[in-house]
Parts: C-alpha cells; structure tokens; sequence
C-alpha cells in the first residue's frame, strides 16, 4: 500500500514540475520578475482562494463551531498582506485567528514573518491538495491550521469599552 500512496505522490510531484518547466520556458532570459509571479500564488490569488474556502459550507461538518475552516475574526475574510508579511492576529477569546479589523478591540499582533511562512505552507499544501481533487487531505491540512493557530501566542483579554 505505502508503494502504491509513494508512487501516487511521486507522479503528482512530477505533474507539477512539468508544469513549472513548461512554464519557466516560457519566459525571458533574465525576467526573474516574470518567473517569480509564474512559480508563486500572488497575494490577490492567495486571498481570493482564502475567500473560497474559509468558510464552511451549510452541508459541511463544522467541528470548532464557528463555521470557519481557516481561523479568522470577523464576519468574513478580509484580505491580508501575504506579500509583505504584515498579517494580523486576534484573540476574540474563543479562538484566535487572522483580524485584519478590529471593530471589537480584541487582543491583536502582527504575526511574525516565520509564522506569515507557516501560515502559507499549511495554505499552499491545502490549495495544491484541493487541486488534485485530494479535499479530505486538504481537510486535514485545514484542521492542522486551526490547531497551529489555536497554539500561536496572543493572550486574551476583555475589551475596555469604559472610554
């Protein structure tokens, strides 16, 4: 079974340079600008695809409650700075998660640019999973997030609204 899965994984693999080949022939000696945006997800597709699939759907099981699959505060997604590695964190005290607005004057921080770099691994692994129709290994790549998340170091305290 494991050499059949090592197989699988190892044509899916070479699937995916062949198109990055195909891809970097492509473009012009010397255009490192045209291959990065050809090997990396921009900060727009990143977002947009985040907008896909943050949320569960209604017919979805939803195990923390909240109806979210990837941890953010707020009533939808909003977009983060992926780029620039300047994402914000929150603490609503029922989880933590991406807040890029702080209407409630949660706890917040910038993530560091190593956990912005963890943050997109778990995405892109998530995203690439999704793409090969693989959607239970992406699931649980989405759970791992969420723990990840759950464990990143923000503490929480209630919002002074005595102002």
């Amino acid at each position: 079974m494991e050499t059949n899965e090592t197989a699988t994984q190892y044509q899916a693999a070479e699937k995916e340079l062949l198109k990055l080949i195909e891809a970097v022939e492509g473009i012009e000696e010397g255009d490192l600008k045209a291959l990065e945006e050809d090997i990396y997800m921009n900060n727009a597709e990143r977002n947009e695809r985040i907008w896909e699939w943050a949320d569960y759907q209604k017919s979805d099981r939803d195990i923390h409650g909240h109806r979210k699959r990837i941890p953010y505060i707020g009533w939808f997604w909003r977009n983060a700075d992926f780029e620039n590695k300047l994402v914000h964190i929150g603490n609503s005290g029922q989880l933590i998660g991406v807040m890029e607005n702080n209407k409630w004057d949660y706890a917040r921080r910038v993530m560091t640019e190593e956990e912005v770099d963890v943050f997109v691994d778990y995405l892109d692994k998530a995203f690439t999973l999704i793409d090969r129709g693989d959607a239970p290994q992406a699931e649980a790549v989405f759970l791992e997030l969420w723990d990840w998340f759950q464990g990143l170091p923000l503490d929480y305290y209630p919002p002074d609204y005595s102002e």
